[in-house]
């Protein structure tokens, strides 16, 4: 089979997108994707086998090296497109696809907040695609905008079929969406180190107690492992694969909750979101026993992520904003050192790095005075 572009992500929401823009070109493609979209549906795939977090620098480049010869044997050397999303943190091995192939970036959500600059100033990245309603600088003439609703407006019935093919959507899964009053979205929290998996539960448990469970239908995030059948009984589960953007094109859904989801956005109008980010200061977030809260200031300080969200759309975005019910102390850090900086001592240095890309740090005061 001869292949012209190559699509590489371990995302929903960038699959999606990808088969909005091209949708005559998905039998052309060399899919290559991650575990958290192993089960879409697409001609001619490779899975990407990510390495462990005990893996070394050593070991990932003998993956790497492997996968991309891999890669050149299947397309006879051939240098054609690759398209994906260019977060290092969602895909190990992506620079190398920069480095080997044109490269053009497609959008997943808030990583394009920080990570567009970026993304502007690498020479081997030709295009930056996106919804754009969070990239900082809007001019830069690598950035090409799109609406997920126009493109898929423009398929047709055919190509649209296709694509709940890809996601593997059944009649039942859109009937289960549809039934309840309130669709769930979540987020990988105890997977992504923010929170333990008994307080991710139990803050789910909270929201959902705010509708009932007999109201709620769940939208498992793709790269969940929480078997939630077994939380939450009865409560019909949304297959993880298939993206809300999707999910909101085929069933008009009468509400959507979330904990601070930008997959929300744009699913449905403003007033029907509850959007769970209200007054999150203090709650944990990145990896359990590191500090939110400056203990030389006192300030509370926010997950990068829902800061983010909070500053950016709050302004813009006329849903409901929420806080967490019955909120407790289970939910809080014990306050730890910072450095002259007001970074917490004990912090990992991908974190720390993110947040001096960001935005400025908090400083202590004795620092802020001079």
């Amino acid at each position: 089979m001869s292949f012209n572009q190559i699509f590489v992500a371990n995302s929903a929401y960038s699959l999606f997108t990808y088969l909005l823009m091209f949708p005559e070109k998905t039998d052309e493609t060399l899919f290559i994707m991650g575990p958290a979209i192993k089960e879409a549906r697409v001609p001619v795939k490779m899975w990407l086998e990510f390495p462990s977090k005990e893996a070394d620098v050593k070991d990932i480049e003998d993956m790497t090296y492997k996968l991309m010869q891999d890669i050149s044997g299947i397309l006879e050397g051939k240098k054609i497109p690759c398209y994906g999303n260019a977060n290092k943190a969602n895909n190990p091995f992506i620079e190398a696809f920069v480095e080997r192939y044109p490269f053009y970036a497609l959008s997943d959500g808030l990583s394009d907040y920080d990570l567009f600059p970026t993304y502007y100033q690498n020479d081997r990245i030709l295009k930056c695609y996106s919804t754009a309603d969070i990239i900082k600088d809007l001019t830069d003439e690598k950035l090409e905008k799109f609406d997920v609703q126009q493109l898929w407006n423009n398929l047709s019935e055919e190509h649209k079929a296709k694509i709940a093919t890809v996601f593997n959507i059944s009649v039942k899964d859109l009937n289960m969406a549809s039934s309840r009053s309130v669709v769930l979205i979540t987020q990988p929290l105890s997977e992504d180190n923010m929170m333990s998996e008994s307080d991710k539960v139990e803050l789910y448990r909270r929201i959902i107690g705010n509708y009932g469970v007999q109201n709620v239908v769940m939208k498992p995030h793709p790269r969940e492992k929480t078997n939630w059948a077994d939380v939450f009984g009865d409560m019909p589960i949304i297959p993880r694969q298939m993206p809300v953007e999707l999910l909101t094109k085929l069933v008009s859904l009468n509400k959507v909750a979330t904990f601070f989801s930008t997959a929300a956005f744009g699913s449905v109008s403003d007033d029907k979101i509850d959007f769970y980010a209200k007054d999150f200061a203090d709650l944990k977030s990145y990896h359990p026993n590191q500090m939110r809260v400056c203990t030389q200031t006192g300030e509370g300080r926010k997950s990068i992520a829902v800061s983010d969200i909070e500053e950016t759309y709050s302004r813009i975005k006329k849903c409901h904003w929420l806080r967490i019910p019955d909120l407790d102390n289970r939910f809080y850090h014990p306050a730890l050192e910072v450095d002259e900086a007001g970074i917490p001592t004990d912090m990992a240095p991908s974190v720390v790095r993110k947040i001096l890309s960001v935005r400025m740090p908090i400083l202590p005061a004795n620092i802020r005075e001079k």
